[in-house]
């Protein structure tokens, strides 16, 4: 369904089940995550309601999407029956399927990465891995590829994490994110009579 944002009547886009995950420039086409028990990535033309899987894997499900800032990559995050959430890239096709031939994996399975956001600019990836105590960042070439290994930009500490199940905003010259507190301290002290 969707709303203008000044109010009004609202439109049922599409009978099809899934959830929205991210609007792509220009705002008439929308990446959807399907109902299905391996999750599929469906563009949605909200214009002619054509709906075009792009992302249809045996082994992953997808958990999330974005286009780059040049709308010439897709990141996808997906998660495996491990179950292990691995970050890769496609080349965007213009709205036509992605075969997982073509996909580059970022992280390793064993990474267990989340959350992947674009730098406002393109050229990086930013993601946490595993426990979330950090924030990763990861080059990409104007090809769409990994530019080297990724490299950890943000340590928290054994004290915090990155929260399950927020996700990193990224603008320019900032990252934004919720962290978990995952220790307590115990104070005492004398009660006054």
């Amino acid at each position: 369904w969707a709303i203008p944002a000044t109010g009004g009547a609202a439109a049922q886009l599409t009978d099809v089940c899934g959830s929205p995950i991210e609007w792509l420039p220009g705002g008439r086409f929308l990446l959807l995550r399907s109902c299905d028990r391996l999750q599929k990535l469906v563009l949605l033309d909200t214009e002619t309601k054509n709906l075009v899987t792009l992302i249809d894997s045996p082994k992953w499900s997808v958990r999330t999407a974005a286009i780059s800032p040049d709308a010439h990559t897709l990141v996808i995050g997906a998660v495996s029956k491990q179950p292990h959430s691995v970050i890769f890239l496609a080349p965007w096709s213009g709205g036509s399927a992605i075969p997982e031939s073509q996909w580059t994996a970022v992280t390793a399975e064993s990474e267990d990465a989340h959350r992947p956001v674009w730098a406002p600019a393109g050229g990086m990836l930013y993601f946490s891995i595993g426990d979330a105590s950090g924030l990763y960042g990861q080059r990409v070439d104007r090809a769409g590829r990994p530019a080297g290994p990724h490299v950890k930009v943000q340590e928290f500490g054994s004290r915090y994490r990155a929260e399950e199940s927020g996700g990193i905003a990224a603008v320019p010259g900032r990252l934004i994110f919720s962290l978990r507190e995952t220790l307590s301290e115990i104070w005492m002290g004398r009660p006054e009579n």
